[in-house]
């Protein structure tokens, strides 16, 4: 599913791997349902119910992969209404609303595969955008149906071929259906085998030890794919994580970030900030301390809300959250928490991590309380000014200013009372005006 520019709905982990697939003697094309060997606690939003077909021309070469998306009811209900259809709610879209669907669903961002990946021998094999995309929307879910043409056609007889089937972001869950289809050969066959989640747990045991002896035996770590480091990746990816949210915004959608930290000098950050504000991105930072950005200015800074919250507590916390397409706070969003300001010793010279929550407590009580009581903030809060003047608003005659710190005492923590306690987190009304 298209994630990075429609319905960003979820996140979960799961591999659909095919492999082996050889022809001409009796030959085996195992999907293996493999669960991606990171963040195996992670929580789904969307269940896509997926179906595959592999397509053999007159010559026995593979030549497209026939692909089937049923999301779920819930995931298809947001949709269906974040576009304002079917608003007489008889469960039928008209024609022009299929088109709308359709038009969405074949417009695929740069660095989206399509959650389709195939391999010959260990290598990538090229494959097309979508073809061929219809969608239909039958008892409440939406259907999409495309093809996945492969760029050079392959003859299976000699080369070990997996296809795989898996969101890299462990943002949908992917769950095969029925059995593989097979057309234009009849000598091959398929086998199921299920996730080996011990692997998946033994995998980010093996990452965090890998960081322990970066700090402690200066042993570079390799291949993390549940985190980022500096001075290794964390800068870059926080770059690409921005640029990502500037690219929805070009896109329609709609496109947010809040951070908070101590200080904020690094020049390539700020650049990023300036030119995501540019395509439209609403940005609002709480920053305690040093701050060289300059927000409201027009033409550069204007969707750019910076604030200095100095109270009761001094905090250390360091918060990203991405609307990932969708505003904030969101059960869509990006939640990541950090050890690192964004100046360049942590970013270019300290060993620092970024983190993703994925624990559906955690991201609420992220989003919707501390993040969104640090925004809400009136009491305790200094605004920054284009001209580098901290003021204070302060409005005569009211004695209820919010004050976040008063909020996180009379609100305790949820940590610990595990995916469940998302229920129970007391959503904070705010605004960022």
């Amino acid at each position: 599913m298209p994630r990075r520019r429609f319905c960003d709905l979820s996140r979960s982990a799961s591999r659909h791997k095919a492999c082996p697939m050889r022809c001409l003697r009796p030959v085996l094309l195992s999907l293996l349902s493999v669960l991606a060997l990171a963040r195996a606690e992670a929580h789904p939003h969307v269940f896509i119910d997926t179906g595959l077909t592999f397509r053999f021309d007159g010559e026995g070469r593979l030549g497209a992969v026939s692909v089937v998306w049923a999301f779920d009811d819930f995931s298809s209900m947001l949709m269906v209404e974040d576009m304002e259809m079917d608003k007489d709610g008889d469960g039928v879209l008209t024609d022009d609303e299929i088109a709308r669907l359709t038009a969405m669903f074949s417009d695929w961002p740069e660095d989206f595969a399509g959650d389709l990946y195939l391999t010959r021998d260990g290598k990538p094999v090229a494959l097309s955008g979508p073809l061929d995309v219809a969608v239909r929307y039958q008892q409440g879910r939406i259907v999409v149906t495309h093809i996945r043409a492969l760029l050079d056609r392959i003859r299976p007889e000699d080369e070990r071929i997996e296809v795989q089937v898996y969101d890299p972001t462990y943002y949908t869950f992917y769950d095969l259906v029925g059995t593989l289809e097979i057309r234009g050969r009849d000598d091959c066959r398929v086998q199921i085998e299920k996730a080996d989640i011990a692997a998946a747990q033994r995998k980010y045991g093996d990452e965090l030890a890998k960081v322990f002896n970066f700090l402690s035996g200066y042993v570079q770590p390799d291949g993390l794919e549940n985190m980022a480091i500096s001075p290794i990746d964390l800068k870059e990816t926080l770059l690409e994580l921005i640029a990502r949210e500037a690219e929805f915004a070009r896109r329609g959608r709609q496109a947010e970030i809040w951070a908070k930290m101590n200080s904020l000098i690094d020049k390539d950050v700020i650049e990023a900030l300036y030119a995501a504000s540019q395509a439209d991105v609403r940005i609002n930072l709480v920053i305690r301390g040093i701050c060289g950005l300059r927000p409201g200015i027009a033409g550069l800074s204007e969707n750019i809300r910076v604030k200095s919250i100095v109270g009761r507590f001094l905090e250390h916390s360091r918060i990203v959250c991405f609307g990932n397409g969708f505003g904030l706070p969101s059960k869509r969003a990006r939640v990541f928490i950090s050890s690192a300001d964004w100046m360049g010793r942590n970013l270019n010279r300290r060993v620092e991590t970024l983190i993703e929550c994925f624990n559906e407590t955690v991201k609420a009580q992220i989003t919707s309380q501390v993040m969104a009581a640090n925004m809400a903030d009136e009491a305790q809060s200094w605004l920054l000014q284009p001209d580098g003047r901290y003021l204070r608003y302060l409005p005569a005659g009211r004695d209820d200013l919010f004050s976040c710190h008063k909020f996180f005492m009379e609100n305790p923590s949820l940590s610990g009372r595990g995916s469940a306690g998302a229920r129970d987190v007391p959503a904070l009304m705010h605004s960022t005006d």
